[in-house]
């Protein structure tokens, strides 16, 4: 071991031995030991009784060196890098002696401090304050002010009651005993939550019976806008009669603000890829109620913007969207009753338009389609469609049909109409062609039809053949026909004029259907003599002219 000795031996024994310059030696033991106490420094200050008596304040008797590495207790510490040894434990305790007002000093404190290393070793000693009778003018620390220039204002929403000295501070007068405090409150009122305390302090000494007076001014302001949730964009219908909408407008929810509150609502058309401004909006008109109504929404979008105003002025702009849908169906109105004449074919088409009377859409009619509630016909139209058709099984019997207005927004509405079927075209009818035979031609008038017929069916026609010197080989032409487009029933009327049978005969056909249309022509026979008699003496061979001589 080096015959220098630390901390690291203390309580340990080492033995030794000593040699003299002869080289005589002899042994013994050394046992290594601290002895030596901290060292204090205390002292002795006059004070005033604003001054603050605690040792953080006043100081502690160590060295600079040394600093507190714990406090142990209220009035106890470890100390470090004071003691050449260990840390030191330091406490204190005070007494306290006070005096009448006559005296120079209210009050002497006595501070006891005791030091103690690791070993035990142990020191002691006193820090004396004389504490100054109290100035009034230089003792008193009053508390500042929360006016925006000492201190910031109070948010209103930030107290939870009424600000008390316990928020806003008290005159600090530390030891100065003979004082007291007291205050009295003015209350000036700005705006809404916003107002202005005014707290007069006043001090007083009751060994001098001076009176000091201070003014803190303590502010509470309103100066954030109101913290509001903006309703959810949210849809209208249009209007039954026009294509704009108008609705009343959701009330905003104001989730922070202390003061009261009102709020305006401005609106204008949707800009898309574009920020919503509140400028050039339209102002909403406000109802007795309290509650906004916008008026004349076109169809889609548009900004709805809510600017809420506090009783201090503070406002915030917030928007919503609203967007006008077209819901409201159109209005059908209906032919009650139409009538409906079939074509040629038998048949008749009528177009959804034909069934409508002046219907119509707040915002515009987009289409119609119509459909038949009964099916009679070989191709019904029992599914809405452009048309409906009618055909001749139709005929004599009322059909209700099912008209559909469809508008721009896919709404629609249906009105019912009741269907007449006629038949108002007369059937075709087309004679056999006139013949000429001779007189001596053979035939009976009940059985005409030797000089053709009407048939019903064209493909039913014949052939006329007339065996007489007028036709060639006979053929004097076709049946005749009648077609209708439903049904129809032919009948037959005969003339006949002939003297010394020569003349003619007139057959008549006349074709009608089931609704009395009806239509006729006339086939003329006529009858001629191929060889008539010449009078004037080419057909009569007279005697010639004779003379008798005689009597007769």
């Amino acid at each position: 071991h080096p015959n220098l000795f630390d901390v690291n031996d203390i309580g340990k024994s080492f033995q030794f031995q000593v040699f003299n310059v002869c080289g005589n030696s002899c042994w013994g033991m050394v046992s290594i030991e601290d002895k030596l106490p901290p060292e204090l420094t205390c002292r002795h200050d006059s004070l005033r009784c604003k001054a603050s008596l605690l040792p953080e304040d006043r100081g502690f008797p160590f060295p600079p060196t040394a600093f507190i590495a714990e406090k142990i207790s209220d009035k106890k510490y470890r100390v470090s890098n004071w003691d050449a040894c260990t840390d030191v434990e330091l406490s204190y305790d005070d007494s306290l002696a006070q005096f009448s007002c006559d005296e120079e000093f209210t009050k002497v404190l006595y501070r006891r401090w005791y030091a103690v290393d690791a070993s035990g070793n142990y020191a002691i000693c006193y820090d004396t304050f004389s504490v100054y009778r109290p100035d009034i003018e230089l003792d008193v620390m009053f508390p500042p002010s929360y006016d925006g220039f000492d201190e910031p204002p109070f948010y209103c929403l930030d107290l939870s009651g009424y600000p008390t000295p316990d928020l806003t501070g008290i005159p600090i007068m530390a030891s100065c005993m003979t004082l007291q405090a007291t205050y009295t409150d003015t209350r000036i009122n700005v705006c809404g939550a916003s107002y202005k305390i005014l707290r007069k302090w006043t001090i007083l000494d009751w060994c001098s019976s001076d009176i000091l007076e201070r003014y803190q001014v303590i502010k509470v302001v309103d100066d954030r806008p109101p913290v509001v949730d903006c309703p959810d964009d949210f849809t209208v219908s249009t209007d039954v009669y026009t294509c704009t909408g108008s609705t009343f407008v959701p009330e905003p929810t104001v989730t922070e603000e202390c003061s009261s509150w009102d709020y305006e609502v401005f609106y204008k058309p949707y800009e898309p890829n574009t920020q919503p401004s509140i400028g050039g909006a339209a102002a909403a008109v406000r109802y007795p109620n309290g509650r906004y109504y916008l008026t004349d929404l076109p169809l889609g979008m548009t900004w709805v913007f809510y600017r809420l105003t506090d009783a201090c002025g503070n406002y915030i702009v917030c928007n919503t969207t609203v967007e006008v849908l077209d819901a409201i169906p159109p209005v059908p109105i209906c032919d009650e009753h139409t009538v409906v004449s079939l074509t040629l074919d038998g048949t008749g088409k009528i177009f959804a338009e034909t069934f409508t009377d002046l219907s119509y859409d707040n915002c515009g009619i987009d289409y119609f389609e119509v459909r038949r509630m009964d099916s009679a016909c070989i191709n019904p139209t029992v599914d809405f469609g452009p048309y409906v058709l009618f055909c001749c099984e139709d005929i004599g019997e009322s059909h209700m049909v099912e008209f559909r207005v469809w508008d721009l927004a896919s709404n629609s509405n249906t009105c019912m109409v009741e269907v007449d079927v006629q038949d108002k075209i007369p059937p075709t009818v087309v004679c056999p062609p006139n013949i000429t035979v001779s007189c001596r031609f053979d035939f009976f008038f009940d059985e005409l039809d030797i000089f053709g017929s009407v048939v019903t069916d064209v493909n039913d026609r014949d052939s006329i053949v007339v065996d007489e010197l007028y036709y060639r080989d006979g053929f004097a032409g076709f049946d005749g026909y009648a077609i209708d487009a439903c049904s129809m029933t032919v009948m037959e009327d005969d003339s006949i004029d002939l003297k010394c049978g020569q003349g003619t005969i007139m057959r008549t056909f006349t074709a009608v259907d089931p609704f009395n249309n009806r239509k006729s022509c006339t086939q003329t026979i006529y009858l001629e003599d191929p060889m008539p008699f010449n009078y004037t003496g080419l057909d009569i061979s007279f005697p010639n002219d004779t003379t008798i001589n005689g009597c007769i």
